[in-house]
């Protein structure tokens, strides 16, 4: 789930946030308890001044890592969990590819590659993401 807050990641790896708005405030730290389970690693509440109706002004932010084999596991889970209504997504980097979740709707494209990134930027304009929120890095 873009602001550039991209945290370090080792390489076997990959971190997701979820809703992606500028990062404040304190964060939950967490501990895996198997290489294998996701895990969660932030936890933090942050005051979104981009939000726009019906998106509320306060978004929780999850961090979490999975390992690299899990990767299009996440992404499935995600699309079926995020809201359809107000624009919700998640993004997060594999290897050399970016993942973008939106509601059912899973999109994968090489980092770097412009044209792909526009077709996911036009993706999420059509179903009502506003545009100052599709931002997220490669």
């Amino acid at each position: 789930m873009t602001h550039s807050r991209r945290p370090k990641r080792s390489r076997w790896e990959e971190t997701h946030r979820a809703a992606r708005p500028h990062h404040r405030g304190k964060p939950a730290h967490w501990r895996r308890h198997s290489d294998s389970e996701p895990t969660l690693t932030k936890l933090t509440r942050a005051t979104e001044p981009g939000a726009v109706d019906p998106q509320p002004k306060v978004w929780t932010l999850l961090d979490f890592e999975v390992p690299r084999s899990r990767a299009d596991e996440l992404a499935e889970a995600l699309s079926h969990a995020l809201l359809a209504e107000g624009g919700w997504y998640a993004d997060f980097g594999v290897e050399d590819d970016h993942i973008v979740v939106f509601a059912n709707k899973v999109s994968r494209y090489k980092k770097g590659d412009h044209n792909a990134r526009k077709e996911v930027v036009a993706y999420g304009l059509s179903i009502g993401v506003p545009a100052h929120q599709l931002d997220w890095g490669d």
